[in-house]
């Protein structure tokens, strides 16, 4: 099979992300076939992106909140009875990144916490 190389479309153009960097997908069945190489894009790019007025907005997974918030948040209701939000729901889902908060979303991301 012969590989494909993919660019992330931003503004018009195919571009790749920042820094070069690629992820490779291989063929589960035969991992020496190459299927293609993939933009590893950070939320460094789809920030910039938005921020440029390249795209409108982007969707913020939130994997810090989506995955290990709950981790902490059953551990201190084992140890402590803690029932974080009070017993109202804790928002852990997915956010947009907009023209509005995209400057401190790539502040963030820089710094490792996003």
């Amino acid at each position: 099979m012969e590989e494909s190389q993919h660019r992330n479309y931003v503004g018009g153009q195919w571009v790749p992300a920042d820094g070069g960097r690629t992820l490779t997908s291989l063929n589960p069945a035969d991992h020496d076939d190459v299927l293609g190489t993939f933009p590893a894009s950070a939320a460094e790019d789809v920030a910039k992106a938005v921020e440029d007025g390249k795209i409108s907005f982007a969707v913020d997974q939130q994997p810090y909140l989506q995955g290990y918030l709950s981790v902490v948040m059953l551990t201190q209701y084992k140890a402590n009875l803690n029932v974080l939000g009070g017993g109202q729901p804790v928002l852990t889902g997915p956010n947009l990144i907009t023209k509005a908060n995209a400057a401190a979303v790539i502040k963030l991301a820089a710094g490792g916490t996003r």
